[in-house]
């Protein structure tokens, strides 16, 4: 609801981290706050980003807001909630683990947030394939059925073994055509 001050949707209190960069000028922001209304003898206000009156600010006047400084550093415009994902982006990008993103973001589930930004996670999909590699040329120390005596397969019986395995159209197993039966197909030929 729009001019309301309510909990989060998840009705959770949640931590967000701060950089000490973004911690610094927060607190830079409060002494400028202090000295301001010490100036013009006022009470400190409650909120960090107070209006001029030292009430919440209206979702229209922080719009507004946010549209003039994006103006004036010449960028182009965004919706107030894009830099939101874009905090959400770079935290991926740079290797943070998704299980923190999505507490940094208060997602009340992380299916949640794989959905949403999964697609950011650097070479997820080619590390756990490089992985399989790995652990394919790594020789087993305690396997969990030991060959018989006698029986060691050369690389060119495991080549034709792999190759019974594979399609000539790519990397699969060969499947007999499935055909698929209706029950109505059933009862017309009794």
């Amino acid at each position: 609801m729009r001019g309301v001050l309510t909990s989060p949707k998840s009705h959770q209190r949640r931590r967000v981290d701060l950089s000490a960069q973004r911690s610094a000028a927060l607190i830079d922001w409060q002494r400028h706050q202090r000295e301001r209304c010490l100036k013009n003898r006022k009470n400190l206000p409650t909120w960090v980003f107070p209006s001029r009156q030292g009430t919440t600010l209206e979702e229209r006047s922080l719009r507004h807001v946010f549209t003039r400084m994006l103006e004036k550093a010449g960028l182009r415009q965004i919706r107030i909630h894009d830099p939101r994902h874009t905090y959400a982006s770079l935290l991926l990008q740079q290797g943070e683990s998704i299980v923190y993103v999505k507490e940094q973001l208060g997602h009340a589930s992380i299916q949640i947030t794989v959905d949403t930004y999964g697609h950011l996670i650097p070479g997820a999909n080619r590390g756990a394939v490089d992985r399989l590699d790995d652990a394919w040329m790594q020789p087993d120390a305690t396997q969990a059925q030991p060959e018989p005596e006698g029986t060691s397969e050369t690389l060119a019986e495991l080549q034709e073994m792999l190759g019974n395995l594979v399609s000539q159209r790519g990397v699969e197993p060969r499947t007999r055509r499935l055909r698929v039966v209706s029950s109505r197909s059933k009862s017309r030929k009794n």
